[in-house]
């Protein structure tokens, strides 16, 4: 009877979970596909393979994917790895001529390098399609002009967002009460305080230092809040040399420098986001909106209900200009055959009832009314929710990333300028004169 009861008690179990799985979706007033007035079928018995970058989203969409394959009758393969492989296999594999992949993970980071490779299928002429797309059920609309900036290039769409990077401020709540200290509203308070809260047993402040982990996105976060920008968007010159640029590096290496954790060169998000996570960090200084589900997650972190979220302090001109954007986003290889299968991939994972199941668990936010809707209220916090929408609304349009092929060298010479200067081979300033020169010199090579 006992053996009867626990089965029982799963089946309700697993039973209550389906129905709110479907009602918090539905209930958003979101269309189930099914009612979409597109044939779903019309490619019934096409193979799709798919490569991604290993996300809690991704884990989610797999668990999904049988609901994609019975609506259209096309299998799907996701092959997804950590983010510095999953850059190199995608890069070989659309380089080569015949690629295998028909859907892939596109990095803001690399849209310049993949559409001038000629690697990328423009999207729009999926979405004017009816035959492909019912306009007003997948309402393309509700995506905001600043999300759409950075999977666009020479003003054709390459890409659908996923997953935004807004760079926010994560701190404990509990430690700043203990302390009686409160959200930092510059640079020099965040520096002034972070020295403050570092113990033997906590680092006062994390940040990105490690090299080929993306350390240059919140570095130039950084930089623009200081004035300054890494490469001028409207020059197109660089600016490493400059004051403003310095200054700003001069200042993320020294909150690393004098309130920072042992082994700090080799930080990359993972061990900023862990070390916090595990309560071994006061603050962790701006980094991607996103590490709330990390944060908040009862069972694997230690600040779950103790963390605050706040806007990254502001320069010495009073100014704030975080790092915002799309930091993800879905893409079709221009070489695949199966292009209009694709776009119906496309099409379902962002749809919004998709998107919201596979975004909450994430925070893997994009679509406005999904940020809107009461199902992320009712899961994250409202400073969270609130400063996330505030950076990517108000900053999201003047954040100036470089947009060049070359990004990826461009990169590597910002993070071994930083590694240089921090470790004290060269000066800040030095450091960026060199940086400067390389870039100049790679920029002329194109």
């Amino acid at each position: 009877m006992k053996r009867i009861s626990l089965f029982l008690m799963f089946i309700v179990c697993v039973v209550f979970l389906m129905v709110f799985l479907a009602t918090s979706v539905y209930g958003a007033g979101f269309i189930p596909p099914d009612k979409a007035n597109i044939n779903w079928k019309q490619f019934s018995g096409e193979k799709l393979n798919i490569m991604a970058c290993s996300r809690r989203g991704i884990d989610t969409l797999k668990t999904l994917i049988p609901e994609f394959e019975a609506l259209t009758g096309i299998k799907v393969t996701i092959d997804d790895y950590p983010e510095g492989e999953f850059f190199k296999k995608i890069v070989i594999d659309l380089s080569s001529g015949k690629p295998a992949t028909d859907v892939f993970f596109l990095n803001h980071s690399f849209t310049v390098m993949y559409a001038e490779g000629g690697w990328i299928e423009p999207l729009k002429p999926f979405i004017d399609d009816p035959a492909l797309t019912d306009a007003a059920w997948y309402d393309f609309k509700d995506y905001s002009t600043g999300s759409l900036r950075d999977c666009t290039y020479k003003d054709v769409l390459y890409g659908i967002p996923v997953a935004p990077d807004c760079q926010i401020m994560f701190y404990r709540k509990d430690v700043f009460q203990e302390k009686g200290v409160k959200i930092p509203e510059t640079m020099d308070e965040l520096l002034d305080l972070s020295k403050k809260l570092k113990t033997s047993d906590m680092a006062g402040i994390v940040l990105r230092l490690a090299r080929g982990v993306g350390t240059s996105w919140p570095w130039n976060g950084y930089v623009q809040t200081y004035g300054g920008y890494w490469i001028n968007p409207k020059t197109g010159e660089p600016e490493l040399d400059s004051v403003p640029t310095l200054a700003a590096t001069e200042m993320y290496l020294k909150l690393l420098k004098e309130a920072g954790p042992a082994g700090a060169l080799n930080y990359s998000w993972y061990e900023c986001t862990s070390d916090f996570q595990q309560g071994k960090a006061a603050i962790f200084g701006g980094d991607a909106s996103i590490f709330v589900s990390n944060f908040e997650d009862k069972e694997q972190s230690k600040v779950a209900g103790k963390t605050g979220y706040a806007m990254l302090p502001a320069g010495p001109n009073g100014k704030r200009n975080p790092a915002a954007g799309t930091a993800w986003f879905w893409a079709m290889t221009a070489q695949s055959p199966k292009k209009k299968p694709a776009w119906l991939f496309i099409e379902w994972v962002t749809s919004k009832p998709t998107a919201l199941k596979t975004g909450l668990g994430a925070t893997e936010i994009m679509r406005d009314s999904i940020f809107k809707s009461e199902e992320l209220a009712k899961m994250y916090p409202a400073d969270w929710i609130q400063v996330s929408a505030e950076t990517m609304s108000k900053y999201s349009e003047g954040y100036a990333f470089p947009m060049v092929k070359e990004i990826a060298p461009l990169m590597d010479i910002v993070d071994i300028a930083l590694q240089k200067a921090f470790s004290g081979e060269m000066s800040t300033a030095d450091a960026l004169k060199e940086a400067q020169q390389k870039t100049l010199e790679t920029l002329k090579k194109k």
